[in-house]
């Protein structure tokens, strides 16, 4: 399928309530679907329980019923879903990215790679396996590249999903007040080196510490913004991508197959 209609659900986060999260989820999908056909969803960064970091451990035992539910909402609404959430493996906590299609299967998941230290995640969380730095494929046509935002500021990491054939992007986000002018342009920098589509997912409100701002976007590959959600305000944004955008822009630059890898070497 050429294109896809994506919605980008800029929503505020129920500290520590993973229910009520997915409840409200619910909500949304139900008239959001009145409205748009749409192909997938994408939900902020933790949106199951926030940045409720001292009780990670009890929200994670909890991910089997959890997951049934995010399989139950996919189904229910023929919607596939990216969502943020803590995971426990191993002894270990992550935060993670998964990606459940419309029938409620378990398609692909990342784990963020780089942990922000002004959040204290270094003291929670474990860093992501670099094994999980690998597109999603998705309508065989669509690979998905998932990253959690602090990701956003490393180029690297985007580049290394480009290289394996991600076309869309993108970043599930809790980016704090003051830094919207770096969230704008760090996105639109990831768009215009990769010349791919590129979403952000923001949420808006408050926790113990922070306060969000929205302003989710989604960019096409020419790094022009197709959508941009309000500051602070709960918001949608649905958009319909196209791969035959990204042909024709990297036909006319072709700075991808310019590349000269030889040169980028430390020595």
């Amino acid at each position: 399928m050429d294109t896809l209609k994506v919605a980008v659900a800029q929503l505020d986060i129920a500290l520590g309530k993973p229910e009520e999260n997915l409840s409200k989820l619910e909500e949304e999908l139900t008239l959001v679907k009145e409205e748009y056909d749409i192909d997938l969803a994408c939900v902020p960064e933790l949106f199951l329980t926030g940045y409720d970091l001292k009780n990670l451990h009890t929200h994670t035992a909890q991910l089997p019923i959890l997951r049934k539910k995010i399989a139950e909402i996919g189904k229910k609404f023929d919607a596939n879903l990216i969502i943020g959430l803590p995971v426990e493996e191993n002894g270990k906590l992550y935060n993670e990215a998964w990606f459940i299609d419309n029938k409620g299967n378990f398609r692909g998941r990342y784990q963020k790679l780089h942990l922000f230290r002004p959040f204290s995640e270094h003291q929670y969380f474990t860093p992501g396996l670099p094994t999980y730095l690998k597109p999603v494929a998705f309508n065989n046509m669509w690979n998905l590249g998932l990253q959690i935002c602090y990701d956003v500021r490393f180029p690297e990491a985007a580049r290394t999903l480009v290289l394996q054939g991600a076309n869309l992007l993108i970043y599930i986000s809790e980016f704090p007040y003051p830094r919207i002018d770096i969230w704008r342009k760090l996105l639109f920098a990831r768009a215009i080196e990769n010349q791919c589509y590129v979403i952000g997912c923001n949420r808006v409100g408050k926790d113990q510490e922070n306060a969000y701002f929205g302003k989710s976007l989604i960019i096409n590959p020419l790094g022009e913004a197709l959508s941009e959600g309000p500051e602070n305000e709960e918001a949608w944004l649905v958009r319909e991508l196209s791969l035959t955008t990204i042909t024709k822009v990297r036909k006319t630059i072709r700075a991808l197959d310019e590349r000269r890898p030889e040169a980028y070497k430390i020595s």
